[in-house]
């Protein structure tokens, strides 16, 4: 299987993960969208096919709020048993890319934890070097300090 396939596998699976965050946001009465999924036939043309984020949430009569998802390989319930000494925003081409993104959302692989990193708290960001679990390859990414985001549990 090339590359290209493995990151259109990774795609279709990261459907779950946004979907149980939208079903969270509706249950507290957000009202969701999701754009339908795109996919680019080939490496070459994936430029073509970038997003604009995962989830558009409105709750009454305020903004939308853009917000990206991500759901990773280990899990965790609150600050206390998150398995990192910071979080992980995204990387630095995906934020630079999308920089109306409102909060980063990463879910627990158990889809119970919830770490929420808003954009206003951008300024206490900094970059790091690290090998992508889902790639292999090391990528520049945006951290934030575990003080500065949100834990919340799904299953509440």
């Amino acid at each position: 299987m090339n590359q290209h396939d493995k990151f259109l596998g990774r795609l279709v699976a990261s459907v779950d993960g946004v979907f149980a965050v939208a079903k969270w946001l509706h249950l507290q009465g957000y009202t969701i969208t999701i754009d339908g999924m795109r996919k680019a036939p080939t490496a070459a043309d994936a430029d073509g096919f970038l997003d604009d984020g995962d989830i558009f949430a409105m709750k009454d009569e305020g903004p939308v709020r853009l917000l990206q998802v991500k759901r990773i390989g280990k899990s965790f319930s609150s600050r206390l048993d998150w398995p990192f000494g910071e979080v992980f925003v995204s990387s630095k081409a995906a934020v630079d890319r999308l920089a109306h993104v409102d909060s980063y959302l990463t879910l627990s692989h158990d889809m119970i934890g919830l770490v929420i990193v808003e954009s206003k708290t951008r300024d206490k960001w900094y970059l790091v070097d690290r090998r992508a679990s889902n790639t292999g390859n090391v990528e520049t990414f945006y951290a934030c300090p575990l003080a500065d985001a949100l834990f919340t549990r799904m299953d509440r």
